[in-house]
């Protein structure tokens, strides 16, 4: 960094723009390409490899935008002017001094500080510092010529309680437009069956809605409103765009706690009606203790450093026929147990016992006729069920309850208040995130 008598100070920082713009470029070219090479196999390592291309990435585009920084201050104008070599890139900003409001030099993501320069018009110029020894002779040569912005230096906010009041009213108003158009989404796509099969879709789908809503709901009105960088970055606010994840357990719960049974006399007259997740079945027949068949799949916990063994059990429904071992049979009574545990000399002799008491369990439970019966959507239980050999092509696995349908649906409202709890927690911190950046 340099300093000089003609108010001009000089530093290294990424180019404006250019920076987070090559970022997001990089990032999703080695994210397709990653998704491309592994494919679906190991999607329980995806957080930590989209962490480390994020990094990677973040790095490679602030190193690639690297630019030398000029800012010169005359009677009237704050001139910011930035040179990038390796783009052969220019760059420059001429603001007038009584448009200027004020600066600010804070943290961004940790370890990671930025230069942030405010107009009264609301507009608001980041520059990365990407040497900490630059940001003291930074903050003392622009505290000659510019007003230090703090929490307190917000015109139209003198408290954080009104700060948060006017938070709460923007993310009440993200909220609802967010609640109305992913709950419209939700029910459409459910009545016309028209939503994709795969998880991918569905995320990025309700992802930039998310995201569409925070910006003109939240982002926008806070930056006009003055507020300092820290409100409206994409990085502090993620809590409230992440709330709305919450919605599809929200939803899927209300229509859980909505839903009639479909009753029918025999179990095979499932496939004349109508899908229904719930069903209340008259006459039926079942065998686990003679037929059976069974699994485990083991999945690493690297946050624990434990491993979840989920073990599936299956047995054939029939319609008060009896079951026989060399029959073949398209509707499956199934239950899953968890067993966590670490790794061991006897892991797999802990699996083992696990099972064989699971398994005593499965059977034991089927002394009482179950009440109803819930359709299970799972890939482990499907693998199951198809790999066997007294399988049909076509299979349905229910999962049977012996609780009341009142019992099952008051779990699911306790459910209900849990997601909607978190996820007014959610915007409820989020609001403070903004009302302390004010």
């Amino acid at each position: 960094m340099t300093e000089d008598r003609n108010n001009t100070i000089e530093f290294k920082s990424p180019i404006r723009n250019w920076n987070d713009t090559l970022f997001i470029v990089l990032f999703a070219l080695t994210a397709l390409i990653t998704l491309a090479i592994l494919g679906l196999k190991i999607n329980y390592l995806y957080p930590f490899i989209f962490t480390a291309l994020g990094f990677t990435t973040y790095y490679l585009a602030r190193y690639l935008t690297q630019s030398i920084t000029v800012i010169t201050i005359t009677n009237n104008e704050l001139v910011i002017s930035q040179d990038s070599k390796r783009l052969n890139k220019q760059k420059q900003v001429d603001i007038e001094l009584v448009n200027v409001r004020g600066f600010e030099i804070a943290e961004v993501t940790r370890g990671n500080k930025a230069l942030f320069i405010y107009t009264n018009s609301s507009d608001c110029y980041k520059y990365t510092i990407v040497n900490s020894s630059d940001e003291f002779l930074l903050k003392k040569f622009l505290n000659k010529h510019l007003k230090l912005l703090n929490k307190k230096s917000n015109p139209l906010f003198d408290s954080f309680i009104s700060a948060y009041i006017f938070a709460l009213k923007k993310a009440f108003n993200f909220c609802i437009l967010s609640a109305i158009t992913i709950g419209t989404l939700y029910y459409i796509t459910i009545k016309y069956n028209i939503l994709p099969t795969a998880n991918a879709p569905k995320i990025i789908i309700l992802f930039l809605t998310a995201l569409f809503f925070w910006w003109f709901t939240i982002r926008i009105p806070v930056k006009k409103h003055h507020f300092r960088f820290g409100a409206f970055y994409w990085f502090s606010n993620f809590f409230f765009y992440t709330s709305t994840f919450l919605f599809i357990p929200i939803l899927l719960n209300m229509r859980a706690i909505k839903e009639t049974p479909l009753h029918i006399n025999r179990s095979y007259e499932l496939f004349k009606h109508p899908v229904s997740n719930l069903l209340i079945i008259d006459q039926i027949s079942y065998n686990p203790d003679s037929v059976r068949i069974s699994s485990y799949t083991e999945t690493y916990n690297r946050k624990g450093n434990s491993y979840t063994i989920e073990h599936q059990f299956a047995t054939p429904l029939g319609g008060g026929d009896t079951i026989k071992k060399i029959g073949i049979y398209n509707l499956w009574l199934a239950k899953i147990y968890q067993q966590k545990t670490k790794k061991s000399i006897d892991f797999y002799e802990k699996i083992a016992s696990f099972h064989r008491q699971s398994e005593a369990q499965f059977i034991k439970l089927f002394n009482q006729k179950p009440v109803f019966y819930k359709l299970l959507y799972t890939n482990d239980i499907n693998n199951l069920i198809n790999n066997s050999a007294i399988a049909n092509k076509q299979n349905v696995a229910l999962e049977p309850h012996w609780e009341s349908l009142e019992a099952y649906k008051i779990g699911i409202q306790k459910q209900l208040i849990l997601f909607v709890s978190i996820f007014v927690v959610f915007n409820l911190v989020g609001c403070i995130v903004v009302a302390v950046n004010r």
